[in-house]
């Protein structure tokens, strides 16, 4: 779908869907084009992640964990699933001064579970998206050390220190929308979006 966005700059017919995994894939070198070599249509989600840790768990907030991380990084083991919800973690902690290459992980079909295999001491920590982590949190089967998002979220979370307010100059969300070609119209962005 890329291809034909970038073979037809200016056709507002040829649309396809932005996502975090665009931005993975230009970063590791796999895509050769970035999100800003196209036209922007509209933002439909903007998904915050958190990283979640049994209620026993010995770290209680992320400081704990980066302290634990920068004297081993491979002792504790990551529950995760999808390159987006990773890199909402390794972000903040790449941060922090840990390896993130010496990083014991363990990828997943889904979040449930990895969120499984914490509750049920598989693995120490999940970095997952906020909702599904919901019932989770509110069963107080798993606490949350921190929630990537720029700025502190409300609702269940709302007592969820973000990363940079513990210290970490770090933010991450995980965005979805729809791209169309570089080089469409003003008028054609503006008629997309009123059809949405």
């Amino acid at each position: 779908a890329l291809g034909a966005l970038q073979e037809k700059p200016g056709n507002q017919h040829v649309l396809t869907l932005l996502h975090t995994g665009l931005t993975v894939a230009n970063l590791t070198g796999d895509l050769k084009a970035a999100p800003s070599d196209f036209t922007q249509v509209a933002l439909f989600l903007q998904e915050t992640m958190a990283v979640a840790v049994r209620s026993d768990s010995k770290f209680k907030n992320a400081r704990d964990l980066v302290t634990h991380l920068k004297r081993d990084p491979s002792d504790v083991r990551f529950g995760y699933l999808g390159h987006h919800v990773l890199l909402s973690l390794a972000k903040p902690l790449k941060a922090a001064g840990v390896d993130i290459k010496r990083l014991t992980l363990a990828p997943f079909r889904s979040s449930a579970e990895a969120i499984n295999a914490l509750i049920g001491g598989f693995v120490d920590v999940v970095p997952a998206s906020t909702p599904n982590l919901i019932g989770m949190l509110a069963s107080g089967r798993v606490r949350l050390l921190a929630v990537s998002s720029p700025a502190r979220i409300g609702g269940v979370f709302a007592s969820v220190p973000t990363w940079r307010g513990q210290g970490f100059d770090s933010s991450f969300n995980s965005v979805y929308g729809l791209l169309l070609p570089k080089g469409v119209s003003s008028e054609s962005v503006q008629i997309g979006r009123a059809h949405i």
